[in-house]
């Protein structure tokens, strides 16, 4: 067998999965283009200094002491913030309702992790 047939073999194997990974990633975000649309910066309507920034389905919740990392989905109107940090664990997920367009968001359970029940969110600063 030809090495130079092998190359081009590998190089067009090789190619081809990155294609693939770039694809599955596509229709990842198309599938779920409702936890992908939704981005955006809250603030507490509680205190100032502490905000919620959702962005490609990743939440941070930062303070000033404190700044904590979670992905979450959104589903049928309410975003679900994952809390288990591994399929093992059995805690249920956060959830926040939005509320018209994305204006506010408000949380029944949030007070329990010491959190504001109430978000708004943050207008841009020109």
């Amino acid at each position: 067998m030809d090495i130079g047939c092998l190359a081009k073999g590998a190089i067009v194997g090789l190619f081809s999965l990155s294609l693939q990974g770039c694809l599955q990633d596509e229709i990842e975000r198309w599938a779920d283009s409702d936890t992908y649309n939704f981005n955006g910066i809250y603030q507490s309507d509680d205190e100032d200094a502490s905000f919620l920034s959702f962005e490609n389905g990743v939440m941070r919740y930062v303070t000033p002491l404190n700044q904590v990392t979670k992905n979450y989905k959104v589903v049928k109107g309410q975003v679900h913030i994952i809390l288990r940090n591994s399929s093992m664990e059995k805690r249920d997920d956060l959830v926040m309702s939005i509320h018209g367009t994305g204006e506010f968001l408000t949380c029944v359970s949030c007070p329990k992790y010491k959190m504001a029940n109430r978000w708004h969110r943050a207008v841009p600063q020109s």
